[in-house]
């Protein structure tokens, strides 16, 4: 007799991450960036230490406590390359990651290299109970950046992500998106779009940049202390800045911005 499995119950798969280094290696542990390239793929090319994902529902990276307030720092370096490998951390599937605590137990730092998280690929993903912070080198979300899909944040923080502009225009430090963004009880605090060492350089939302067609929900959250900084240039924003889909940008929100329903 031949067991029959339905398709609605295929659990998705769970992967631990239960090292801190930033690293792709046979070395018997499983990294961050190696669970979401097998997510990605729903195999093991990132490591066979970290298990393969699943391709039926979104697959979930959790975070061994062991590794709890050490943490994530991106040192596998390396721009313009869109499969996690180096740099930010490419998600192109649906995906949960779900941390252990935004205020320390769970902090992805981007090490002032490239912005921390891409998504892409119309991908719906979360993010859970995390920090994600020290984003640079980038003009367009140094933080995140949602080029399609969905972000789910919850119970998180997003502080202290870079823009530094030397010509042309940055924005969404913190978070830079293109498509559906949801926020509840999300800190976004403290990210900075600094282009005062050029003149006519044009700053949009520090905090949070809204793109053409993109949409927001706030919910119980927080966004205050982010600054645009230009010199004879303009700054549009500073808290939260959404692009309407028709006509000029115009800024959406001053400096500070407090959402809580």
């Amino acid at each position: 007799m031949t067991a029959l499995t339905s398709p609605s119950l295929t659990l998705a798969a769970t992967l631990t991450v239960n090292t801190s280094d930033d690293a792709i290696a046979a070395d018997g542990m499983c990294s961050l960036r190696e669970a979401i390239i097998n997510a990605n793929n729903n195999n093991q090319t990132g490591s066979a230490d970290c298990i393969a994902g699943e391709s039926a529902l979104p697959d979930v990276i959790r975070f061994a406590e062991s590794i709890n307030s050490s943490p994530i720092v991106l040192s596998l370096t390396g721009t313009n390359e869109n499969d996690a490998e180096t740099g930010d951390l490419d998600i192109s599937a649906s995906l949960i990651i779900k941390g252990n605590g935004a205020s320390s137990e769970t902090v992805i730092d981007g090490n002032s290299t490239d912005r921390v998280f891409e998504i892409r690929n119309d991908a719906d993903v979360q993010l859970l109970d995390l920090t994600v912070t020290n984003g640079g080198s980038v003009t367009l979300g140094a933080g995140i950046y949602v080029s399609s899909g969905r972000l789910t944040m919850q119970d998180a923080r997003v502080s202290s992500n870079l823009i530094e502009v030397n010509s042309g225009s940055g924005s969404g430090a913190g978070i830079h998106s293109l498509g559906n963004l949801f926020l509840t009880r999300v800190s976004i605090q403290a990210n900075e779009i600094d282009a005062s060492e050029t003149d006519t350089v044009f700053g949009y939302g520090a905090g949070i940049y809204v793109g053409n067609g993109g949409t927001l929900s706030l919910i119980t959250s927080v966004v205050e202390d982010n600054l645009i900084t230009t010199v004879n240039g303009s700054a549009h924003g500073g808290g939260l800045y959404i692009y309407p889909m028709w006509g000029p940008p115009q800024a959406s929100a001053a400096q500070s911005f407090r959402a809580i329903r």
